[in-house]
């Protein structure tokens, strides 16, 4: 599971590194506030994940296995949503 607290709408806030090389069946995004409290979940199944970060183009998603949040959440689905 990762976890992102986003204190602004930042576009290139990026989630941690994905280890492809490693057993796992999805990952889990949790979306915070600043006070810490959690406002969304989103999930993506491996075989996308995998997809996305092995797609040709930048260093960071290629060589690091990172995804920016507004990718994971074009390639995952929200589960979960906080109640306004």
């Amino acid at each position: 599971m990762k976890g992102r607290r986003i204190l602004t709408a930042s576009p290139g806030q990026r989630i941690s590194r994905i280890d492809i090389e490693k057993e796992w069946d999805g990952v889990l995004l949790v979306v915070m506030n600043s006070e810490s409290e959690t406002t969304a979940v989103y999930e993506a199944r491996r075989a996308v994940v995998v997809e996305a970060l092995l797609k040709p183009g930048l260093k960071a998603r290629n060589e690091r296995g990172s995804l920016n949040i507004s990718q994971f959440k074009a390639i995952g689905r929200l589960v979960w949503k906080q109640r306004v």
